[in-house]
């Protein structure tokens, strides 16, 4: 979050990540060279602002047979 910072000026405090459980649909399996219905990861993630604006929304899908998700909390 570095740009953020450095560009915008926003500091970010926290973040909040959904996961779940999605098949692919035929336009993500052509973009990840995959078949269509594969099962994916889904990371829905919305980063807020030190007053508490959601200033970041964004979708990732893995494919947890190529990767695997792995969260650090401390």
């Amino acid at each position: 979050y570095h740009l953020y910072a450095v560009e915008f000026g926003i500091t970010i405090a926290r973040a909040s990540e959904r996961l779940k459980a999605a098949a692919a649909t035929k336009a993500q399996a052509d973009h990840l060279d995959l078949r269509e219905g594969t099962p994916l990861l889904r990371i829905e993630r919305t980063a807020f602002a030190l007053d508490g604006r959601p200033v970041e929304w964004r979708v990732s899908l893995c494919d947890t047979a190529r990767a695997h998700y792995l969260s650090d909390l401390r």
